[in-house]
């Protein structure tokens, strides 16, 4: 992507919205792009959470790691779509990552940036560091939400089994 097509996805990544074109170009500063092949793992549970990432081609999938098994589709809690961002642990104290990331069916391409040097953004400018947190709290909430919806279709799908 060309300097202002970064610009332009990057404003309408939810974790950046309402920030400036100035502040936006500091956090395009700080962009690195990577990719993996289909399945292949981004970070694994526990590991040090070092970056947020944000999709820009494909999906990734994040999955709970189960003892003694190879994390499988089945374990997939929830789907990262382009322009969206995963990885948020980078951004808030352990920096462990909660969940494993795959990417999933075929490649994917993603944005990584380093969560010390946005929490280091963050300080410089206090403003882009209340914009973004607020973001990411919103953004949480709703991934929370969609979970607790997912968990209760598939407690009703399991009463339904029972019956």
């Amino acid at each position: 992507m060309e300097h202002i097509e970064q610009l332009e996805f990057l404003r309408g990544v939810g974790l950046f919205r309402n920030l400036s074109v100035e502040q936006l170009e500091s956090v395009r500063s700080l962009i690195r792009l990577d990719e993996r092949g289909a399945g292949e793992i981004v970070c694994k549970e526990g590991e040090a959470a070092e970056d947020v990432y944000v999709v820009i081609d494909g999906q990734v999938d994040l999955r709970y790691e189960m003892p003694s098994r190879k994390a499988s589709s089945g374990h997939t809690v929830a789907t990262i779509r382009p322009g969206k961002v995963f990885g948020w642990s980078a951004l808030v104290s352990p920096h462990k990552a909660t969940l494993s990331s795959y990417s999933g069916d075929s490649r994917c391409k993603f944005y990584r940036i380093s969560g010390q040097a946005l929490l280091e953004l963050f300080e410089e400018d206090t403003t882009v560091g209340y914009l973004c947190m607020s973001n990411l709290a919103r953004l949480l909430a709703h991934r929370f939400l969609d979970m607790e919806d997912e968990a209760v279709r598939l407690g009703g799908l399991n009463l339904k089994q029972e019956w």
